[in-house]
């Protein structure tokens, strides 16, 4: 008999505590340069990090001018709306 195995039928959701770590209270870096260890990481706009892409996988670096982004976004998609539940008119 097989035994049924149930947990590559399941899905996770990537979270940002997955990918890095708590680092509110580390210090901000004040250089370009710094030991992401000790500090907190960079976020980037999302135009900043595909032109930081685009220099790093130029042909003059990587040379890998094609290669895909790989990307975590986060996006905020609440709406908030004004609603009037009733109405007075002048007729």
């Amino acid at each position: 008999m097989h035994s049924c195995d149930i947990s590559r039928d399941v899905k996770k959701t990537l979270e940002l505590k997955d990918i890095s770590p708590d680092d509110s209270k580390k210090p901000e870096p004040i250089d370009n340069v710094w030991i992401s260890r000790y500090h907190k990481w960079k976020i980037h706009s999302f135009e900043e990090a595909v032109q930081n892409h685009r220099e790093t996988h130029h042909l003059t670096i990587y040379n890998l001018p094609n290669e895909p982004i790989k990307a975590f976004l986060e996006l905020d998609m609440q709406v908030r709306i004004r609603r009037n539940l009733c109405k007075i008119y002048d007729i």
